[in-house]
C-alpha cells in the first residue's frame, strides 16, 4: 500500500489506516497489484474536494 500511495502525485492527501492484521501477497503479483492500487488512489485524489483527504481502510 505504502508503495501504491508514494506513486501518485497528491500522495500526502492518503490517510492509510491498516489494522494489526497480517497479509501476503505472492511476489509476482506486488508490481501488478501496487500499480492497480495506486491508480485507484489517483482516481479517488482526483476526483474528490482539493482540501480533503482520501481515507484508506484496509
Amino acid at each position: 500500500m505504502r508503495g501504491a500511495i508514494s506513486r501518485i502525485r497528491d500522495y500526502l492527501r492518503i490517510r492509510l489506516h491498516a489494522s494489526n492484521d497480517a497479509a501476503a501477497v505472492i511476489g509476482r503479483v506486488v508490481e501488478p497489484l501496487a500499480l492497480a492500487v495506486a491508480e485507484l488512489l489517483d482516481n479517488a485524489a482526483r476526483y474528490s474536494q482539493p482540501s480533503t483527504s482520501v481515507e484508506v481502510r484496509i
